[in-house]
Formats: C-alpha cells, structure tokens, sequence
C-alpha cells in the first residue's frame, strides 16, 4: 500500500539574483528569506512578503518583471515513517 504525503503549506522560501545550486538549505545565506506557500508563485509570495506591492492594482503587476531571472529555493521538514505494510517511495 501507498500512503500520499501532501507537501501543500507553509515553505521556507529565499530568492536572490545569484545561485550556485545550493544542496541545501544553508547554502542561500546569500538570498533573501520568505515564506512561502504550496502551491503558489514567487509573485504572490513576494507580494505577501511585502516586497512588491499588491498585484492587482494599476500597472503593479509590471514590477514583479525584476525578479523574472531571480534564483528561487524552497525548504520544509516533515515527518515520514514507514509503516507496516507500507512502501517507502519518495
């Protein structure tokens, strides 16, 4: 049997200019922070961030085009155990 893990929620988001594929979370000291959600879009996190205003208003929604070409990293820990009659498959 299979048990499905929804990954939807709250992440730990960071977004910068520059990255060198970070294996880990750690390695984005050099990004900026936010949280994030799943599913959604870097703008709409951005925006709930505070970074960029809100979205849909006037000509707003032009001002998320500086952060087309931004490197973005997501991170969450979650619990997993496999029970018995289970199959681990990630």
């Amino acid at each position: 049997m299979k048990e499905r893990i929804t990954l939807d929620g709250i992440w730990r988001g960071a977004f910068g200019p520059e990255c060198n594929a970070p294996a880990c979370f750690a390695d984005t000291a050099d990004m900026t922070e936010i949280t994030s959600a799943v599913p959604g879009a870097l703008e709409t996190d951005l925006e709930k961030n505070g970074y960029l205003p809100e979205l849909f208003f006037g000509d707003n929604i032009l001002l998320a085009q500086q952060h087309e070409t931004d490197h973005f990293c997501l991170s969450r820990t979650f619990a997993f155990a496999v029970k018995a009659g289970y199959t681990a498959f990630l």
